[in-house]
């Protein structure tokens, strides 16, 4: 920033999304993003959400398939001017509590759109209530940037509720 330039710390943000049902149990779900700090730092998103959740084989199985796209606009000195990146992810319920769930995301690096990140990882979902999640899972990354060129993660999440219900409408699929 120049001297003397006056420093903005207003950002600004916005989500539009769109539903339809598709018919007995199936439904999409559509959305634009952007977010802008300045004027030289953007970010451009488009996501998708299918649901499949039949009601004729009972309420314990469900199947979700998911996307996101994002495209930043920079343009500032030492970054790429326009890095893209996206993920996909699936994720089937077998029973009341167990999921299984697959993704794979691709990233251009910020400095050099270039230098491309793969993450392929899978992941298992046990649900004890709708307030209490357990979740492992394995990632690995094929990498044109050293630092991240073949990492192989395990992880393991505990995330719990406290208060009403979630009202996030994928946290449990029931």
């Amino acid at each position: 920033m120049a001297e003397g330039q006056a420093r903005s710390n207003l950002a600004v943000l916005g989500h539009v999304k769109w539903f339809a049902d598709l018919g007995k149990g199936k439904n999409v779900e559509l959305g634009v993003s952007g977010l802008q700090t300045d004027s030289d730092h953007r970010l451009y998103g488009a996501d998708a959400t299918f649901k499949w959740k039949p009601h004729e084989s009972g309420e314990w199985k469900s199947f979700l398939l998911g996307g996101e796209l994002f495209r930043a606009d920079v343009d500032e000195s030492g970054f790429a001017n326009a890095p893209v990146g996206f993920y996909v992810w699936s994720q089937y319920q077998f029973d009341r509590n167990l999921y299984l769930g697959v993704r794979y995301d691709r990233t251009e690096e910020l400095t050099d759109s270039s230098l491309v990140t793969s993450t392929y990882g899978t992941y298992l979902t046990y649900y004890t209530t709708e307030f209490l999640r357990m979740r492992v899972g394995l990632e690995h990354a094929d990498s044109d940037v050293d630092l991240l060129d073949s990492r192989d993660t395990a992880l393991f999440e505990l995330n719990f509720i406290f208060g009403s219900h979630p009202v996030e409408p994928y946290w449990v699929n029931r």
